[in-house]
C-alpha cells in the first residue's frame, strides 16, 4: 500500500506534466545536447571572440543571468577560463574533479559549475541550485541528515545520487525533468499554476 506522501508526490508529478512548465523540459534537454558542442567550437576562437560567444551562450540560452555570468567572466583571466573549458574536450569527464576545477575560478559558485557539467555531458548531470535542494528536502524528508547543500564536487555528487534515486523511483525521464519539477514545484507551492 502506498503512503499518503507517495500518493501526493505522484499527484504533483502528474500536475507538473500537465502544466505549462513541462515544455521547459524540452528546451533544457535540447540545450544540454547542443550547448557543449558550441562551447567546444569556441575553444578555437581568438580570446575576445571566445569570451563574447561564451557570454552570449550563457546569458541567452541557459538559466544564468548577466548578473551571474558577467562577474564570472570579468573576474578571471581568459587563460584560466580557457583551461576550465578545455575540460569539455575530454572524452570521459570525472564530475567531482570537473566541478572542483570550475569552483577554483573567481565568482564561480556551484550553480555555474553544475551548469557547465551539464553542458559538458549532454545533460547527464543536474544543474544545482539551493531552490532545488530545498524542494528536494521538502518532498523527500528521507534524505534529511544524509544530504547537505552542495558546496563542492563531493557534496554535489551526493545531491546527484539522490536525484538519480528519485528519477528511477518516480520514473522521471531525465535530470532536466526533475530539475524543472523541483524548481517550479517549489516556486508554485506544488500547484504548478
Amino acid at each position: 500500500m502506498m503512503s499518503q506522501e507517495g500518493k501526493q508526490i505522484w499527484e504533483y508529478i502528474d500536475r507538473f506534466r500537465k502544466s505549462q512548465y513541462f515544455q521547459e523540459v524540452l528546451g533544457q534537454g535540447f540545450l544540454a545536447k547542443w550547448g557543449g558542442i558550441h562551447i567546444q567550437s569556441y575553444m578555437e576562437e581568438e580570446d575576445d571572440e571566445f569570451l563574447e560567444d561564451l557570454q552570449d551562450l550563457l546569458v541567452n540560452n541557459t538559466m544564468l543571468a548577466p548578473k551571474t555570468v558577467d562577474p564570472f567572466l570579468q573576474s578571471n583571466s581568459v587563460d584560466d577560463i580557457r583551461e576550465r573549458f578545455e575540460l569539455f574536450l575530454n572524452e570521459s569527464i570525472e564530475p567531482i574533479d570537473f566541478i572542483d576545477k570550475f569552483l577554483e575560478l573567481k565568482q564561480c559558485g556551484i550553480f555555474i559549475a553544475s551548469h557547465m557539467l551539464s553542458l559538458a555531458t549532454d545533460g547527464d548531470f543536474i544543474i544545482y541550485h539551493s531552490t532545488l535542494y530545498e524542494a528536494l528536502s521538502e518532498l523527500f524528508p528521507i534524505f534529511e541528515g544524509q544530504l547537505e547543500p552542495a558546496t563542492d564536487g563531493v557534496s554535489y555528487m551526493y545531491f546527484q545520487m539522490a536525484c538519480d534515486v528519485i528519477i528511477q523511483a518516480y520514473r522521471f525521464t531525465s535530470v532536466q525533468e526533475l530539475h524543472e519539477f523541483l524548481w517550479h514545484g517549489k516556486d508554485t507551492k506544488w500547484k504548478f499554476e
